[in-house]
């Protein structure tokens, strides 16, 4: 059995370990005011259900058309509006193979049109869908958005920078940064927190050699910084490995995966040699799924499968020199989510939890010092209905976690089905939205996938079209 072995100077320890918190240990999580409580609270499902829902207030105006007017032939205003929140629809539509996420006041959008890569601002009164460039044409998945900020590539991984405030393109030396190209892969080419981006270098393409660099938005010209030690066994380019990286813009750490071990890096002494923790005996990691990183914690999937077939989710905390992971539950192959101390997961740990269509029962919970607490299980939702496969609360396939913590919020995946339902929580409970469209009365729920969040805004893929709607926050 392989140890876990770190390297690192002093002057990292005092930097890192000492900003940070000291406890290295981490357990499974274990479930806020009662539940399934004990070392895994996903223990099995088949709780009762009266299939209820919360109604929300129906205050909200009448729906809106893609071009921003009132839409005369729609049916009555949104019978469920939780929390008041509000759903618009364009007619912007995602490609098969884009991406969709949002940023500040801003959402981007992998359409294939134009410049391959679009943008929006939700507030706007009659949003329109604009074109990053006029004479590049981008990839259509892979990108980042931070603030105002776009990050995105070309097929020949030549990287460009966009601030949709200012509408500036901002092209990068090639010998500097660049990535990859080629068509898009499942994982994001750029991990962007805060003002810093992160990417895994085509050393083919830059000339200094680094493996792992990043880039400051804090000024309107990006700067670089590469962290100068590549990990071990890595300095031969055309050796195949498997590699990724995460970040945590606000604490400065980068976490970089080389096949089944993650480096760990600190942004003030990117000269320094990163401590390295072997996760060979923790499942492995996976390069399916993009790993995340949040202060010393970290998640990822693990490249082996649990007795029982199903994928596992390893919540790892990386201290300074030891770790101690340990998987929160064998999970479907879908979303989860680890930021601003707050993470999210789909369970399967048992045929009653999933579907038919593969959707599973979510998990939220906090990071509180070393400990993962959950503190919203399906299993716990009284609201949750007895036939499933027309669609339960608490069941999904994608999520998203406003960073500020206030809405969690559920949706489906691939094609569109029955219970691929839009659902919003601030707590244990979920909510349904009525779709301002619908004509059937027996089929009047909103269906979305794919589902993104910032502070400003929610946005989803819905239709058979692939077109994005969006809801405001507050």
């Amino acid at each position: 059995m392989k140890t876990l072995w770190y390297r690192l100077s002093t002057v990292c320890w005092l930097a890192c370990g000492l900003a940070l918190c000291a406890n290295s240990g981490c357990v499974r999580p274990t479930l806020v005011n009662g539940g399934n409580n004990g070392l895994n609270p996903l223990d099995g499902f088949d709780p009762p259900g009266d299939g209820t829902v919360n109604d929300g207030d129906n205050t909200g105006d009448d729906p809106v058309d893609t071009n921003g007017s009132e839409d005369e032939d729609s049916p009555p205003a949104n019978q469920f509006n939780p929390f008041g929140l509000e759903v618009e629809f364009t007619g912007v539509q995602v490609d098969l193979f884009g991406d969709l996420i949002a940023g500040d006041d801003l959402i981007v959008v992998g359409t294939g049109q134009g410049s391959g890569v679009q943008y929006f601002v939700p507030s706007d009164p009659n949003p329109v869908a604009m074109n990053i460039s006029e004479t590049e044409q981008f990839v259509i998945s892979g990108f980042a958005v931070t603030g105002k900020w776009i990050i995105l590539r070309n097929v020949e991984g030549e990287v460009f920078v966009f601030n949709a405030e200012t509408a500036t393109l901002t092209p990068l030396d090639p010998q500097e940064f660049a990535v990859a190209g080629g068509a898009a892969t499942g994982l994001p080419d750029f991990r962007a927190d805060g003002d810093f981006v992160a990417a895994v270098m085509d050393r083919e393409q830059t000339t200094d050699g680094f493996l792992y660099k990043l880039m400051s938005l804090v000024n309107p010209t990006p700067q670089f910084i590469p962290l100068t030690q590549n990990p071990p066994g890595t300095s031969d380019p055309f050796t195949p490995f498997d590699t990724q990286v995460a970040i945590d813009g606000f604490q400065g750490l980068l976490a970089a995966q080389v096949d089944d071990n993650i480096y760990f890096y600190n942004f003030s002494f990117p000269d320094l040699e990163p401590a390295a923790f072997d996760f060979s005996t923790f499942g492995g990691v996976s390069i399916q799924k993009p790993i995340w990183l949040d202060n010393l914690s970290l998640m990822y999937l693990a490249r082996d499968t649990s007795p029982e077939g199903e994928r596992m989710v390893y919540f790892a905390r990386m201290n300074v020199g030891s770790t101690s992971p340990a998987p929160v539950s064998p999970a479907a192959f879908n979303d989860f989510f680890l930021n601003n101390g707050q993470f999210g997961y789909f369970a399967a740990q048992s045929d009653s939890d999933r579907l038919l269509n593969q959707q599973t029962r979510s998990v939220f919970g906090l990071v509180l010092g070393a400990t993962p607490t959950v503190t919203s299980d399906a299993v716990t939702n009284t609201s949750i209905g007895e036939i499933r496969d027309d669609g339960v609360f608490g069941f999904g396939q994608t999520l998203a976690i406003s960073p500020n913590g206030e809405y969690r919020f559920i949706a489906g995946a691939g094609a569109e089905d029955d219970a691929d339902l839009l659902q919003v929580s601030k707590d244990v409970f979920w909510e349904v939205f009525n779709d301002p469209r619908a004509t059937d009365e027996d089929d009047a729920l909103l269906k979305a996938r794919d589902v993104t969040a910032s502070d400003d805004a929610c946005a989803f893929i819905t239709d058979a079209d692939r077109n994005v709607g969006f809801i405001l926050l507050d």
